[in-house]
């Protein structure tokens, strides 16, 4: 009995443990206003046999790691490069859709939202699965997050430019409004943390977002470069180096939902 209530009170002091951080960081959000400066108002029209296709990475499936909901002081989650062929074997991996940002986006929209995160995944693996991962779901508008993977596994800035520029080409024969999203921001990576497995690269890191902005702008029909402002190299967010936990991911929503909502309301998407 007693070791019954003990696991009770345990839960119970997790949950609510949980709740206040969540408030707490969400408030905090709030009054950073982490979104782009402008927001996109695009014309996407669209029937009820169209769909929103969330195409990208990890980071679009929802990918952490289960103990990961209040990192303890002095954590050492960012000093090295996640290996996603042992993160396959681990049992406390989660891949689960319910707390990525399109199952949060699909909770306020009225379109169909799909998630088509894959882990590990690079602009050369999209285009061999942008037919079966994304025209099959017949989207009106697609929110393509990609490049992090490229830049993990030093693929060069140009040939991920080529790459991503025939993506975005590919989705827009099809008929597709694309919005790029970015995984970097400037002030993130001006802070980097020195025990990150990135700081010596941070060069690089420039020169991918110079090329993603570049892309963002002259190929996608708009670019949302500041969906991840206010997680990264905040412990409390972050489930590794390199992922949000569960409250880093509500974040990721809103800041893409904030950037995008003007064209969300002109083409009556929300509920």
């Amino acid at each position: 009995m007693i070791l019954q209530l003990h696991n009770i009170f345990r839960h119970l002091y997790i949950r609510i443990a949980f709740s206040l951080l969540l408030a707490s960081v969400l408030l905090l959000s709030s009054c950073e206003n982490p979104t782009s400066p402008h927001e996109a108002v695009l014309s996407v029209p669209w029937t009820e046999q169209q769909s929103i296709v969330c195409f990208g990475t990890s980071l679009t499936a929802g990918f952490m790691l289960n103990w990961n909901i209040i990192v303890p002081a002095g954590s050492k989650i960012f000093q090295q490069q996640p290996d996603f062929s042992e993160r396959r074997t681990n049992t406390q991996q989660v891949f689960t859709d319910s707390t990525s940002y399109p199952a949060l986006l699909g909770q306020v929209l009225r379109i169909k939202v799909f998630n088509e995160g894959i882990v590990g995944a690079t602009c050369e693996r999209a285009l061999t699965i942008v037919a079966d991962s994304v025209f099959k779901k017949n989207p009106a508008l697609v929110l393509l997050e990609f490049g992090a993977n490229d830049l993990l596994q030093n693929i060069d800035a140009p040939l991920t430019e080529q790459r991503l520029n025939t993506l975005i080409d590919t989705l827009h024969s099809f008929g597709s409004k694309v919005v790029l999203i970015s995984f970097l921001y400037p002030e993130m990576i001006d802070s980097i943390p020195a025990s990150h497995f990135l700081y010596s690269r941070k060069d690089d890191a420039r020169a991918y977002l110079d090329m993603l902005t570049r892309v963002g702008s002259t190929r996608a029909d708009y670019f949302v470069e500041m969906a991840m402002m206010g997680i990264y190299w905040r412990t409390e967010l972050m489930s590794d180096a390199i992922h949000p936990n569960r409250i880093g991911y509500r974040l990721m929503e809103q800041n893409i939902e904030s950037s995008l909502s003007a064209t969300f309301r002109a083409n009556k998407m929300y509920k």
